[in-house]
């Protein structure tokens, strides 16, 4: 059971030690079966000297480097060309995965030949813990979830699931290159998914800060996220999913983005 946990990283200096040491504390549940790729994308601080110095503790981990910054998803792009074959995870450089509850839906996903788990997790602030707002509303039915999606009810963040290898490489799942550059990709995986794990396990604690895109509103982040979700319906055309069924839905998500 190979997993392979990929970290995209920019001027992470002050966070990504602790998002290693909690990909470290899974490491030591895996048997030797974990390998984390952290891509530092052009960092201008210390993130790179200080993944090198984690290189060398610790010998799952791998450390790319971009010549030029690209954002997250080209980042994690490149670390999908690395990888061919087992589980596929994601963590962002100022978060943590929670050791043991993730290596148990792993090894349950494992056992009943799923090729996508998705589990809760809590998101931390200075002052505030809360739980993921949209768990309840993920469900083992295709259709419900390219509607869901497509109204843009969902999270769409990749950290919150593990994909099979095997489901990446058949459907060529990719990262955009704009802010939610995850939508597509997460939602795709879950919607295009033959067998899905749905837990109800904490797995993921997911650090909020001010300077975080999903806690900033700007011009481009609407309108990133309004191509998230244009980007979302053309894939469902073209895997033939998307009807006149779903129009409403697509109207319904892209009208209250633009609004």
């Amino acid at each position: 059971m190979k997993l392979t946990v990929i970290m995209p990283v920019f001027n992470g200096a002050q966070t990504v030690s602790r998002a290693v040491a909690s990909v470290g504390r899974l490491s030591s549940l895996m048997d030797g079966e974990l390998r984390m790729i952290a891509v530092d994308d052009c960092s201008t601080d210390d993130t790179h000297p200080i993944l090198m110095t984690l290189k060398a503790r610790h010998p799952f981990l791998e450390v790319l480097r971009l010549p030029r910054n690209g954002g997250p998803g080209p980042a994690r792009n490149h670390a999908l060309d690395q990888v061919s074959e087992g589980w596929i995870g994601f963590i962002d450089a100022d978060d943590e995965i929670i050791a043991e509850p993730y290596a148990d839906v792993l090894r349950r996903g494992e056992h009943l030949n799923r090729d996508f788990i998705t589990f809760n997790g809590y998101f931390i602030s200075e002052d505030t813990v809360a739980r993921k707002y949209d768990f309840e509303r993920i469900a083992d039915d295709r259709r419900l979830m390219a509607k869901t999606s497509l109204r843009s009810e969902l999270d769409g963040s990749v950290i919150f699931s593990i994909y099979h290898s095997k489901l990446v490489q058949a459907h060529d799942l990719r990262f955009g290159r704009d802010f939610y550059e995850d939508i597509v990709f997460s939602n795709l995986g879950l919607i295009l998914a033959e067998r899905r794990l749905i837990l109800n396990a904490y797995c993921y604690k997911k650090h909020w800060s001010g300077i975080s895109i999903v806690n900033t509103v700007s011009e481009r982040h609407i309108k990133g996220l309004l191509g998230a979700i244009v980007d979302l319906r053309n894939r469902l055309l073209e895997k033939g999913l998307y009807g006149a069924d779903l129009s409403d839905d697509f109207a319904y998500g892209a009208h209250g983005l633009s609004t």
